[in-house]
């Protein structure tokens, strides 16, 4: 009964975005939204939400982590007004990013500003999912192999500094851009990944040495098949949680297909126990732009905030009900329009307190005040659901025991 309710809920999201997005054409609509009914079967059959999720620690412990799906938030930096909002949504998962250029290039400043983003945590009693990224000029895809060894130094100073911080995920994106120390866009997806590795089997034991309790996750690729090439590669056992970034519109077609992809190598690969987190998920609106080559004549910015406030409320309901991944944080607090500015702001005539920032990723205004998506997460409370602590029987290997698993950080199991 319980799977027949949740296909049901899912067949009547579907029918009402195809009423909502009839631009494109029938047929499409048709091929994606029967190909996102199948794969929502297929997780609801094949991969249900465990009572956990495990990872294999280095001196033979595990991490036990909590199961019940989670809302969180990404951002660039933060402050009170920020942390407050997140207080009043009940979301106390947060991503940030801490830049290494940065880091070296103004160490003294730089270090200042995390400890004052480690007094806000505590403050508000959130928790921090840090990724770091953006490597030095002095190093790129010609001496890689210096850099994988800097890079490990580096976030063995980082995680002895900033203790309070236990998540780590290392780079972003990589697969595709945002550095070429691993090969993107110079070597095939493949070859990435084994750089990829490279990097991890000298970083990840930095990371357990400068903090046993540190978790390690896996660099977000926008393409699935780069979970695969690290598996192939040797990975699986320098990480603890995988991750993904989804992008799409509707954002569900990727938000499922991806997820979905990625069960599947983690799957294929013995790794089914761990965690699927997916980092990055939202709307901007060239994202629209993209897929329609225009953007609404009537209302554009009110069409832009119904459809960010609805797309982002169906992941997290789908999320809710499936479990797919066990943490998902949207992109993001303020997070400026990435693609097609020059198009928008040609065709849009901007009201008085309007500006091509609020076609952006943002959940917030210029002037903090929430769009509707984040109105809809404080209206709604999407994590209220979710117990703090509950007892669990875990069973691993000659491990047989009663556990108390908690949603804020997982619990170490001899």
């Amino acid at each position: 009964m319980k799977t027949i309710s949740k296909l049901l809920f899912l067949i009547f999201l579907s029918i009402m975005s195809c009423a909502i997005f009839s631009a494109i054409t029938e047929k499409e609509i048709q091929d994606n939204e029967a190909t996102y009914r199948d794969n929502c079967i297929q997780i609801s059959k094949k991969y249900p939400t465990p009572e956990y999720y495990r990872s294999k620690n280095p001196d033979g412990s595990y991490f036990v982590y909590d199961s019940q799906p989670e809302l969180s938030m990404g951002m660039h930096q933060i402050d009170e007004i920020c942390a407050e909002q997140l207080n009043q949504a009940g979301i106390k998962f947060v991503r940030l990013t801490l830049y290494w250029d940065i880091m070296v290039n103004d160490p003294i400043t730089y270090t200042n500003i995390w400890h004052d983003y480690e007094r806000i945590f505590e403050k508000y009693n959130l928790i921090p999912l840090v990724v770091v990224h953006k490597n030095p000029s002095n190093f790129n895809f010609e001496n890689k192999e210096e850099a994988y060894k800097a890079f490990a130094d580096f976030m063995f100073d980082m995680v002895s500094e900033f203790k309070s911080i236990r998540y780590w995920q290392l780079w972003n994106e990589m697969d595709v851009y945002a550095t070429d120390i691993f090969g993107a866009q110079k070597i095939p997806l493949e070859e990435i990944g084994k750089n990829y590795v490279k990097m991890l089997k000298l970083t990840y034991p930095k990371i357990k040495e400068a903090n046993p309790d540190a978790i390690v996750i896996l660099g977000p690729p926008i393409h699935p098949e780069f979970i695969e090439n690290v598996y192939k590669a040797g990975g699986k056992d320098y990480f603890d949680i995988v991750s993904m970034h989804t992008y799409d519109f509707p954002i569900r077609w990727a938000f499922i297909q991806r997820g979905l992809q990625a069960r599947s190598y983690m799957n294929k690969y013995g790794d089914a126990n761990k965690p699927l987190w997916n980092t990055e998920f939202g709307l901007e609106a060239g994202r629209y732009w993209d897929t329609f080559g225009k953007i609404p004549d009537s209302d554009p910015l009110g069409f832009f905030d119904r459809a960010q406030r609805d797309q982002i409320g169906e992941c997290v309901s789908i999320n809710s009900i499936l479990g797919l991944y066990n943490k998902i944080f949207i992109y993001a607090y303020i997070g400026e329009p990435e693609a097609r500015k020059k198009e928008i702001s040609e065709r849009v005539t901007f009201a008085e307190g309007d500006s091509i920032q609020n076609y952006g990723f943002s959940v917030v205004r210029e002037d903090r005040s929430p769009r509707p998506s984040l109105v809809w997460i404080i209206d709604n409370q999407p994590n209220k659901k979710n117990k703090p602590s509950r007892k669990v029987k875990v069973k691993i290997g000659k491990i047989n025991k009663e556990v108390t698993l908690f949603t804020d950080y997982p619990t170490r199991v001899k």
